[in-house]
């Protein structure tokens, strides 16, 4: 499948992830790259879903859960999986998406880096500049 200028994160669309997983960070970062689609996959809840709506980026999308065929077809065509996690464990949908030929771009200060080795880009401080430059380096890389 031809892969596409498309950024994609998973997990729960809640209030604890909207703050843990970046989730506002994403938002900033689809407004400083515009031609790239943005992507955060998982089910909705709270009100997070309502914080990322409001002043949405329009390469932003929120899709949702997916799955199975669906999920598969989503990280098949992505660029880059962009998970800026200020903690977590394991990491299974990072690993999915690196299943699917994502480039990882993740924060370095969790567990991820244990699933990621040399096989993608760190992010030292979550903050959105360094975010756009290195979801840049992963597209383009």
């Amino acid at each position: 499948m031809q892969k596409e200028n498309i950024v994609l994160t998973v997990g729960t669309v809640d209030n604890e992830n909207y703050w843990r997983k970046g989730f506002y960070l994403i938002k900033e970062v689809a407004r400083a790259i515009p031609d790239t689609t943005f992507y955060i996959v998982g089910p909705q809840k709270d009100m997070a879903t309502q914080w990322l709506e409001k002043d949405k980026p329009l390469n932003l999308f929120l899709p949702g859960a997916l799955h199975g065929k669906d999920l598969v077809d989503i990280l098949s065509r992505a660029k880059v999986y962009l998970q800026v996690s200020e903690w977590e464990s394991f990491g299974c949908a990072l690993a999915e998406a690196m299943l699917c030929e994502c480039v990882p771009v993740i924060f370095n200060g969790t567990a991820l880096p244990e699933v990621v080795g040399d096989c993608g880009y760190y992010i030292e401080k979550l903050e959105p500049n360094e975010l756009a430059a290195k979801n840049k380096d992963g597209i383009n890389g």
